[in-house]
């Protein structure tokens, strides 16, 4: 997308094929769509299938209330809980893989394993249970939205 001549990034939503007098359901999904794409920060073409997700984690604020106040708020605020958040992130985005997570932060794996075990004390729920992970995940992506990326970096 350009504006006098300069690249713009710029989130587009997209809604299924429909009819002229049945395009009331596509307008609302690809207004749904662009605004979970604005929401996150991201640029390019979306439907409401390939955000996953994010259109809930954005829609239900009721939800996510509830899950940051169990899976965010137990390890305070301030600029000491970063990088257990980082780490939470990019595990639960990297497979729930500790070597990879290492790697893409550029520490030790050890490193990874604390911060993941002192992820679980704090909050009192163990990530290897599938349930509580996905939990965890939508709770760091509504962080991200309500105080911003520097809150859960990316």
């Amino acid at each position: 997308m350009t504006a006098a001549g300069s690249s713009v990034p710029a989130a587009i939503g997209i809604g299924p094929p429909a009819r002229l007098d049945r395009l009331e359901p596509s307008f609302r999904r690809a207004t749904r769509a662009m605004a979970t794409a604005t929401a996150f920060g991201l640029t390019g073409c979306y439907d409401l299938g390939r955000l996953g997700l994010l259109p809930a984690v954005l829609a239900d604020t009721d939800v996510a209330e509830e899950i940051a106040r169990r899976y965010v708020e137990p390890l305070g605020t301030g600029a000491a809980m970063l990088p257990i958040l980082e780490t939470v992130r990019r595990y639960l985005t990297l497979g729930m893989r500790a070597d990879l997570s290492a790697e893409h932060m550029s520490v030790h794996h050890n490193t990874v394993r604390y911060r993941l075990r002192r992820y679980e004390e704090l909050t009192g729920i163990d990530l290897g249970d599938p349930n509580r992970a996905l939990e965890a995940w939508w709770a760091l992506q509504r962080t991200r939205i309500d105080h911003g990326p520097s809150a859960v970096p990316s």
